[in-house]
């Protein structure tokens, strides 16, 4: 094929991409979970060595305590229990550092910081982290109600427009780990890289997870398996990795650029809805067994792929039922394998 048609090719997937994004973006959020860059005036500025735990309990409904340039250490938010947000964020750009510790505390919002190794644990509800850029070679973040008898209400925890460039799994094989957790929005991060010698998945669940929304506005770039295969244990790098069991699981609108796998599906059973998504130079894309019953690939462009199996194992045998796989774009790769008896229309 000439450079030139290589060109049209993929411009024209690129459009139909972005009418995909688009389309996706323009399913509102729930209006508990909107978020917006903090632009107040900061209610109080502190330095390193302040007592920030103290500040936040302490801090009223909408409050915005602004921290100096620093390395704040690892910060303890344990049993805050507020009824409105409080924002922590930098002064400038994301000068101040800190690991955070959020225990059963509710409506604290991390904004602009450089983070690494947190943990949102035991319970904890209303809890936002809002455009901050992780040290890389650190732990992602961690997401952890498994054994604390939280119950499936809307956790309403938001994690929307941060960097996590080669960041190390916090839970398991994940860099992103939810882990038990009911109500998590994922949108808009960028999610890129491995960890030296430490690789993981960009994203995985274990336990009982629900009512979970990756997109729109991620991008999962370069999670790639040649950097895991120097890792303990040889861990698989996918970038998205389903080990719960659950419901009410919706992937959408997201870029899966240059990754070995985009959706590693047959561990947990989720009926997953996968829709308005782009995928770019992808290795594999599973989903198959009962576990992956009645999951929903649909509206999603694929360009240059290679392995896909949806509802078929590697061996070519149909291992789930019900799903519905339709309107998809498929350019530069073979047919995928479906299973015999699911929903496959227009594609």
């Amino acid at each position: 094929m000439s450079e030139r048609n290589m060109k049209i090719i993929f411009m024209i997937v690129y459009l139909l991409a972005l009418f995909q994004i688009a389309e996706a973006k323009s399913i509102k959020s729930k209006p508990a979970m909107i978020s917006v860059v903090s632009e107040a005036s900061c209610t109080q500025t502190l330095s390193v060595g302040a007592n920030l735990t103290n500040a936040v309990s302490s801090a009223a409904n909408n409050s915005i305590i602004c921290l100096n340039s620093g390395k704040y250490g690892s910060v303890n938010f344990s049993n805050i229990a507020r009824t409105g947000f409080v924002t922590i964020r930098s002064v400038t750009g994301t000068t101040a550092q800190m690991s955070p510790q959020i225990i059963n505390s509710d409506f604290i919002r991390l904004e602009s910081m450089t983070l690494q190794d947190p943990l949102i644990q035991n319970c904890s509800t209303n809890i936002q982290i809002v455009n901050n850029t992780w040290v890389e070679n650190t732990s992602g973040i961690s997401i952890y109600d498994h054994s604390f008898n939280c119950g499936n209400s809307d956790k309403k925890i938001l994690i929307d427009g941060n960097k996590f460039i080669n960041t190390r799994p916090a839970w398991s094989e994940g860099k992103i780990g939810l882990v038990g957790v009911s109500g998590v929005t994922i949108r808009n991060n960028l999610i890129q890289g491995q960890s030296a010698n430490t690789g993981g998945d960009g994203i995985q669940s274990g336990g009982s997870v629900n009512n979970i929304t990756i997109g729109p506005g991620n991008i999962f770039r370069n999670i790639r398996q040649g950097p895991c295969d120097s890792s303990p244990g040889v861990p698989h790098c996918d970038s998205i990795q389903i080990v719960s069991d659950g419901t009410n699981w919706n992937i959408i609108g997201n870029w899966f650029d240059d990754v070995e796998v985009v959706l590693q599906h047959h561990d947990g059973a989720t009926p997953v809805k996968f829709t308005h998504n782009l995928v770019t130079n992808a290795v594999q894309f599973w989903a198959y067994g009962t576990q992956s019953n009645n999951v929903v690939i649909e509206h999603n462009t694929l360009y240059n792929y290679g392995l896909v199996f949806w509802g078929v194992n590697g061996s070519g045998v149909t291992t789930s039922t019900g799903q519905s796989i339709r309107s998809n774009i498929l350019i530069g790769g073979s047919a995928p394998n479906i299973c015999t008896g699911c929903t496959a229309s227009y594609n």
